[in-house]
Parts: C-alpha cells; structure tokens; sequence
C-alpha cells in the first residue's frame, strides 16, 4: 500500500468553507489526454485492461477520523488592502549572452535532409562569460548544407545504451546531428567517443554518441554541472558548428517566484482537502486529519481521484479494490461519497462487473455525480460518462452512448443540468462535447480544430488538451493542440461552446495551460515562452471576464507547477520538485516526486507553503 511522507508546514486556518482537491494517480482519463499530445512523453504506463470489479461487501458504520500531526498555528494577520504583486527584479542582461537560452535551438535548415560532412578540427576557447566548443567542417560540394537542434535536459543516471561513453555533468547539452550520414566522410572524421578538451571550467566533458548500425545521425552531448543557457550557431566559409555555453545560469533561489514565501504568512480562509499517499486529508485550524486511513479496512484500497462540493459539505471519491494501490492502474475501482468531516462514508451504487471509476465531479447543487467509466476494459480503453445522485438507492445512469468511436472522459458540470466533457478516437482524433439538460449531445470540437467555413475550411489545430469549465458563469477553456507541434494556444468559450471574442485564442509563446476559474470569471493560466526541457519558465496571468489580462508572477525553475485552485482572495496551488523528461508547459506528474502544496492571498501579497509530501499531490476536482 502506498505511503506517502507528509510535513504540515502551516496550518492556521479559519473561516468559510474553500476546498482544494488532488489525485496522485494519473487517470485513464489523464491517460486519454496524453496521448492526444504527441510532442509530450506520457509519465505513466497506459492503461490496461481492468478485472471484473468485486462483489461490494456490506459497509461497516462510518468511522472516526483519524487525527494527524498539528501544525504550528500562526498568529492572526490584518487583511491589507489590495496592491499590485511585485514581479522579481530583472537581472541586468550581459550584452555578449543577449542571444543565449535554454530553449530548443535549431541550426542551419532542419527539413534539410541528409547530408555529407567530415569534423576536420574540434577546438574549445574561454572567454570572460562563456566556453566554447567548435567543430570545423568539411562539406562536399554535392552535399545539402548541415543543420543541427540543441537542447539542455536533466542527464539520466545510467547511460541510455549498452557502451554508450559517460559524460560528467548533472545536465546534458544535446547537440543532435540526426541528418549526418554515416558515409566514408563520417568514418574520416576526427570525431572520437570522448571529445578533448582543454582549460574549460563549466563544460566538464563531451563526447559523441552514435547509435549502432543506423543509417544517419549523431548527438554530441556536453555535461555541464547546471542548466546553463547555451547559443548553437552554423557558420560558413569556412562551414563550422559552434556550441557556446554561459558560465552563469538564470535559476536560483529567487527566481522562482512561486516557491518564495511573501510577506506575512498566508492564511486560507477555509479548511483545506487533499489528496496524498492514496489518503484524503483535511488541513483544520492547525489538525490534520487522515479522512480515509481508518475507513480502508475491507472496503477500498487507495484513492485514485475526488470531487468535493463545499455547499454541500460533499466529498465524491473513486477508490481502488481493496489491498490495491494507486499505481496499479489495472484495478477496479468503484465510487464513493462522504461528508467533508469524513462522517456518513458510503458506497453509490457500485458499477457492473468490469467497469471502472474515474474522474468524478459532482455538482454545483451537490445532488449528482458524474464520472468516467471504462465497462469492458478493452484497450485501448473505451470510457462512458455516466452520473448517480448521492441519495441512497439511487441508480448510476449512462449520459453518453456505448459502441461509437469515442472514447469520453474528463467532464465538468455548466450548470445542474449541462455537461461538457472531452473525447478521443482510437485514430488520434480529438474533440469536446456539450451534453445539453434534455440528454441531447453535440460535437463542439470539431468546429474548432478547423478555420473558415465549406470549401474555404482548413486544419487550424489538430487536438485538444486539457479541459477546465466553470459552472459559475458557464465558461470553458481548453488547450489547443497547434499541427505544427509547436504548443498549444488556450482556447475560451461560451456556454454554448463557440470561441468569446476578444478573449480566445490565447497563442503567446509555446504552451498556454489554464489552471483556474476564479468566481468572478477570471481565468488563471500559465504561459510558457519555449520548448525548454531543462527548466520550466512561466508567467501566471489573470484574464478578466472583459477581456484585461495581467501577469501576476514570473518565474524560472527545474521543477514544476502543478494543480491550482482559486479562491475569493487567493490562489492554492502545488510546487513539483522534479518533471518527466520532455518539454516543459503541459501538466504532467511524477507520482514518487516530492511536491508542496502553497497558499497564496493575492489582494495582501501573502504567500506561504502549507504542506510538504514525498509523493505527489496531483489534480483538482472543483
């Protein structure tokens, strides 16, 4: 069973009712979604086909919470009135790095194919703000122009083939030749394993990396100790390929804003609920309380997702088969509902033998759930969205039909009534559907994927990403996958599903990801200027509902940011220490990774870490 660490860090809470929600286990939904998103590595196995549920046994009375550690309350603070957030200075920029980064780089004509090249000359320089490796080239007349990509990622810890040569540094430099052609040009380069090098301080050692009998390609990968920005250039007359690497780097304690404490200690105005170690946990005037720990014995195993309605003091959960664990994403797992104390626990109407529980949000009135089912474990899975009223007896009824060629998962409640959720084909297709209060369903994606209309009409997106509705105004965001594989815009729309003027699309940069919808219509979303797999840089912004947008913090880490929830003055929201290899801006998760959970009251600039786990603390469900 899974055990998760947990330091309560701050817990002096009062006042009315804010929940924040989270899974640790990434979903067959979530699974769903990624696979839509190709130029992202999945951070989890996909799924598998699920066992015929277990007979539900009788349910024993509800039992007392267990009570955790108490936090160190905190002494009241006044609620200042609102001022703007400060943004991190801006470091004076060298004039001689002003071209440098940690983004992908590209030199010379990537859709140039392959070409003919031999190294004649590998040299290294020192200069005052960088280090330089060049390769002097020697290119055949009848031969395309080189072109090479550059990327800095986290270097493995074991070599990723058999006789691979090690390279020193706890980041990787990545300059990839995939165009060259192993031709008697390539065999009478000087180009050895292990690159020499002489007098270089921040480049600790390089070395060229082949794979073994292919046709084309090399990488030359360069340690360095830190995610250092790098420039890669192609220079003719005489052809040389130049790796030029900073001495000083842009992460450091204070660059990322959102895991710097603000001001006085931040105080959420309501209890907090959570979810971690395949435990439901309640943060209560300075008590922690494990809400499910007691509860397990015969009945479930680990939590895997939950929903909870504050006006209803309703928590909704799925839960695995007993004895079984977050991570075993082939168990059963059925749903259950409980109050917001942990009182009252009880099983809703368990699902037919082979169906599965993801995804559930209930809602706004907090009657009726929805949740994603999976009802032969077929693979690739074929989910359903169905719904069951909390009230006891009351049976589970499907919303979305059985035997298309969809796959539907993820909704999010409009109002009482409304329902719009996402869907995938087994092809690759993408698109979102709005289920209407008379059962009627209609394809609203499609619409967006494409621009123009009739025979003018052409591709504008090729997927969608991850989905977010409010039901207080009925808004929806959603990322768009771009077919040229370069991000995602974020898209908004209205209750009836069509873009809102002056407010979509979203397109700055490389990856848009929405992670709030405040009350008063206001989306929350971050932005990511470029396809960085070393360190994530971010804005976070506020869009008003009338179109005004504001940066509220900026930041450049090696780890991530992963759920966030919005209250009437703040933001809850969870810092990840480490990220899957791949590109930085989507939302993805390492379940074993250490993870905090923060508070942060924007209208006083307070801004503290509550909580801190080694696991994860995954997403949130309104």
């Amino acid at each position: 069973m899974t055990r998760t660490r947990i330091v309560f860090v701050l817990a002096a809470i009062t006042g009315l009712a804010f929940v924040l929600t989270a899974c640790e286990q990434t979903s067959i939904a979530e699974q769903e979604r990624i696979r839509s998103i190709q130029t992202v590595e999945a951070s989890t196995p996909p799924a598998t086909p699920l066992p015929p549920s277990p007979t539900p046994t009788p349910l024993p009375p509800s039992p007392t919470p267990t009570a955790g550690p108490s936090a160190t309350p905190l002494p009241p603070t006044a609620t200042t009135a609102p001022s703007p957030t400060s943004l991190p200075p801006t470091p004076t920029p060298n004039p001689a790095l002003a071209q440098y980064g940690l983004c992908t780089q590209a030199a010379g004509d990537p859709a140039g194919g392959l070409f003919s090249m031999r190294v004649t000359a590998i040299t290294t320089t020192v200069e005052a703000a960088f280090e330089r490796i060049e390769l002097l080239l020697d290119v055949p007349a009848d031969s395309v122009q080189p072109h090479a990509s550059a990327r800095c990622r986290l270097a493995p810890a074991v070599p990723q083939a058999v006789g691979e040569p090690e390279v020193t540094g706890s980041y990787l430099i990545e300059v990839q030749l995939d165009g060259w052609l192993r031709d008697e040009a390539f065999r009478a380069s000087v180009a050895t394993p292990t690159v020499p090098l002489s007098g270089t301080r921040i480049i600790r050692a390089a070395a060229f990396r082949v794979v073994p009998d292919a046709r084309a390609g090399a990488t030359l990968a360069i340690g360095v100790d830190q995610p250092l920005p790098f420039l890669l250039r192609l220079e003719e007359n005489p052809y040389r390929l130049v790796v030029e690497v900073a001495n000083s780097g842009p992460v450091s304690q204070a660059s990322d804003m959102l895991r710097m404490p603000a001001s006085s200690p931040a105080v959420p105005p309501a209890p907090l609920v959570f979810l971690s170690g395949g435990d439901i946990w309640r943060l209560d005037g300075g008590t922690t309380t494990n809400l499910t720990e007691g509860a397990r014995a015969g009945q479930f195993g680990d939590v895997t997702a939950l929903t909870i309605s504050a006006g209803a003091q309703r928590i909704a959960f799925c839960a695995a088969a007993p004895g079984a664990t977050a991570d075993d994403v082939a168990a059963a797992a059925t749903l259950w509902i409980m109050d917001l104390d942990g009182s009252g626990l009880r099983q809703l109407t368990p699902p037919d033998r082979g169906r599965s529980c993801a995804d559930p949000v209930l809602s706004p009135d907090g009657t009726t759930v929805a949740y994603a089912v999976d009802e032969s474990g077929a693979q690739p899975p074929q989910l359903r969205i169905f719904s069951v009223q909390v009230f006891p007896g009351a049976p589970a009824v499907a919303l979305t039909p059985s035997g298309d060629e969809w796959s539907r998962f993820s909704p999010w409640w409009l109002d009482d009534a409304r329902l719009v959720y996402a869907a995938t084909a087994e092809d690759g297709r993408s698109t979102l559907f709005l289920r209407e209060a008379n059962g009627t369903e209609r394809d609203i994606g499609a619409a967006l994927l494409v621009s123009g209309t009739g025979g003018q009409s052409s591709a504008r997106y090729r997927a969608f990403g991850q989905l977010l509705a409010t039901s207080g105004d009925a808004r929806i965001a959603v990322e768009a996958l771009r077919l040229d594989g370069t991000g995602a815009d974020l898209l908004m729309l209205n209750a009836a599903g069509t873009e809102i003027e002056r407010l979509s699309p979203i397109a700055s940069g490389y990856w848009n990801r929405p992670v709030a919808w405040g009350a008063d219509g206001t989306l929350y979303y971050l932005s990511a200027p470029c396809v960085g797999d070393a360190v994530f840089e971010y804005t976070l912004h506020a869009r008003a509902a009338d179109g005004a947008d504001r940066v509220l913090a900026a930041g450049v880490t090696t780890g991530g940011l992963g759920p966030f929830a919005a209250t009437a003055s703040g933001l809850a929201y969870v810092t990840l220490d480490r990220l899957p290899d791949g590109p930085r801006g989507p939302l993805r998760i390492i379940r074993d990774a250490p993870a905090a959970l923060w508070y942060w009251d924007v209208a006083s600039n307070a801004r503290s870490r509550l909580v801190e786990t080694s696991g994860a603390i995954g997403f949130p469900a309104p």
